[in-house]
């Protein structure tokens, strides 16, 4: 099923283009697989929901039952008789019965102080790559196995999240984690070598292996600014689209797709998840959050 070669392809991807961010530490999806409490396919449908959707207010877009199954491969049946296992726990559907689904989801399961937060006071999530290179996509266009996509992810967690470099790592903890067998574990290490988004690095005799993670992170990070109380006037909204005041933005209000022209003779452009989160002016991010949040609110309200 996989072949030996480690060397990487043209598809390698060097340092990321764009970032999801994805909930990690005690009490995430990725613990709870772990840990046992949740199969491997459980939590890889979960993070699916969580790539595509809203990753402060935690609810996602409307994807259907089919689109999963065509990501992962598998029959729309499995995936049904998977998210049923995890809704009223884990998801928590928004949407109408005969709609494609739409769901609010849980971050961390656990009590509001028992979420681990990241430095600034924010549930603990760590940016993994999207776009080019992206754990995702290369899901969709079939370069790898989800079983390697959810073996990538949870090296990342464990990994220096500046560098991309692992922590000691052997074959024996990814059992554990995934309770997949060793050799097929074998296979999916070396799948990721082979479409570039590991490299296994020099070791001294019988230490866990150390793998270099592909996309990179961004070479450097710029510190966020404290956040402050604001208060807002009413957007403008033009179809599905929300703008800021200066015009410079825009945001799709079903998607959550923000846009961004320097000066109104350029036409919108894509902004990236590294433009979002370090760019972009923190008072229009926050309106225009807090403006999809009331949309998608009102929107599953109707649907009921």
């Amino acid at each position: 099923m996989f072949e030996s070669s480690t060397e990487t392809t043209s598809k390698s991807v060097d340092i990321q283009s764009d970032t999801m961010q994805v909930p990690v530490g005690v009490h995430s999806m990725l613990h709870a697989v772990k840990d046992g409490e949740q199969s491997a396919f459980e939590g890889m449908a979960y993070l699916a929901r969580n790539a595509f959707s809203n990753w402060d207010s935690g609810l996602s877009h409307s994807k259907s039952i089919r689109d999963l199954a065509e990501l992962f491969h598998v029959s729309p049946q499995y995936v049904q008789q998977t998210e049923k296992k995890l809704e009223d726990k884990w998801i928590h559907r928004v949407s109408g019965k005969h709609k494609a689904g739409k769901f609010q989801l849980m971050h961390h399961l656990s009590a509001a102080e028992d979420v681990p937060l990241d430095g600034d006071g924010r549930p603990l999530k760590c940016a993994m790559p999207r776009g080019e290179g992206g754990i995702f996509e290369r899901l969709e266009a079939g370069d790898i196995h989800w079983k390697s996509a959810l073996i990538w992810m949870l090296l990342k967690e464990k990994s220096d999240w500046r560098t991309g470099i692992t922590d000691p790592t052997s074959i024996s903890d990814l059992q554990k984690w995934t309770r997949f067998s060793r050799s097929a574990i074998c296979g999916y290490i070396k799948e990721l070598m082979k479409v570039g988004m590991l490299e296994r690095l020099p070791r001294k005799g019988n230490e866990a292996s150390v793998y270099q993670l592909y996309p990179r992170p961004y070479p450097q990070k710029q510190e966020r600014q404290p956040e402050q109380e604001q208060t807002f006037r009413e957007m403008r909204v033009v179809g599905d689209w929300g703008y800021s005041y200066n015009h410079q933005y825009r945001i799709n209000l079903e998607t959550d797709e923000i846009q961004y022209r320097p000066n109104r003779k350029k036409q919108f452009k894509r902004i990236s998840d590294y433009h979002r989160y370090h760019e972009m002016p923190k008072a229009i991010l926050m309106h225009f959050e807090m403006r999809y949040n009331l949309h998608q609110h009102l929107t599953a309200r109707q649907d009921e």
